[in-house]
């Protein structure tokens, strides 16, 4: 298991469209790069999920960083 992202900043604006949460998580979520990327696809896991946005973000650093391909992974999707 990697851990790969780290978190600086209160949680996503709750109930707003989704604009101004994209803009929070791309201010608050950084790749920390310890060393080089698997070369295989990466499953993100979350053990919650309302928006499904941070799996967005966190996929487009990753994209960014080299990473050819992730799989969300998501133990229970919030209404």
């Amino acid at each position: 298991m990697l851990d790969l992202f780290t978190w600086d900043g209160p949680p996503s604006p709750a109930d707003s469209s989704s604009t101004p949460i994209v803009a929070h998580l791309e201010r608050t979520i950084r790749l920390v790069r310890d060393g080089d990327l698997p070369e295989g696809p990466i499953l993100l896991c979350h053990t919650t999920m309302r928006t499904g946005w941070s799996f967005s973000v966190c996929a487009a650093l990753l994209a960014e960083a080299g990473c050819p391909t992730t799989m969300p992974l998501v133990i229970h999707r919030l209404p």
